[in-house]
């Protein structure tokens, strides 16, 4: 992606998602398809936005423990997902951005600070 691009694309993130929280899941067709949504509880447009996620390879991490390559994470569970999901409800994202290798789009969110 051209840096311009990506500077863009963060810019966008940023609008949307800053202030959100983190507000419910939805089930995909598939095992590792899950929609993740977010709400923003006040006049803010759009005031709900949904991230789609499809695949086993992801994880909530404490703050600046990120790893380097998605060769790090491990595949979990359903059960262990939506767990994870649990821990996070209703927190606020303070930021997002995108990195240059995957894993590449970090949510960071109140909760970690």
């Amino acid at each position: 992606m051209k840096l311009e691009d990506r500077q863009f694309a963060v810019n966008a993130l940023r609008q949307m998602f800053i202030g959100s929280q983190f507000d419910g899941i939805k089930f995909g067709l598939s095992s590792p398809t899950t929609f993740l949504y977010f709400v923003h509880y006040s006049t803010h447009e759009p005031d709900l936005l949904w991230i789609n996620i499809d695949t086993k390879k992801w994880f909530v991490f404490p703050f600046n423990t990120i790893p380097n390559s998605e060769k790090e994470l491990e595949e979990l569970t359903e059960e262990e997902q939506y767990n994870l999901l649990y821990s996070i409800r209703r927190e606020q994202v303070i930021d997002i951005n995108l990195g240059d290798v995957s894993p590449h789009l970090y949510i960071k969110f109140k909760f970690y600070l």
